[in-house]
């Protein structure tokens, strides 16, 4: 328990040093700062929820939302649709985001069955 209380402090202090080195040394814009904090936030709940024991809907809404509608929030929020002129690539943008986040998702179930199929295996 105190190795992950350890681990989670390190975590909070490297976004944080992340952050401030960002502001100091480049010239980004805030949105791009808090860009960093909310992906970092949803690494940390992530985190949080696969160690718990929560209900599967909570676990599965967590990471459809993490891998298919926060990229796409952070795209609209960043204005990186406003920089494309034509509709047509606005609309193939955001159908490549929703296809390699459907791919992650795939993945992640995959390699998560890969897992416990293996732990039963082990346990015979």
């Amino acid at each position: 328990m105190i190795l992950h209380a350890k681990s989670r402090i390190a975590f909070y202090a490297s976004v944080f040093l992340i952050c401030i080195i960002l502001k100091l040394f480049k010239n980004v814009s805030n949105n791009l700062i808090i860009s960093i904090v909310i992906i970092a936030a949803f690494l940390m709940l992530f985190n949080y929820i696969f160690r718990s024991e929560g209900p599967n809907f909570l676990k599965i809404s967590i990471i459809v939302f993490s891998f298919i509608g926060l990229p796409l929030f952070l795209l609209f929020y960043l204005g990186i649709f406003n920089s494309i002129s034509n509709p047509l690539g606005r609309i193939a943008l955001v159908i490549f985001v929703l296809l390699l986040g459907v791919i992650a998702v795939i993945t992640i179930f995959k390699l998560n069955y890969v897992e416990i199929a293996y732990d039963r295996i082990d346990e015979k």
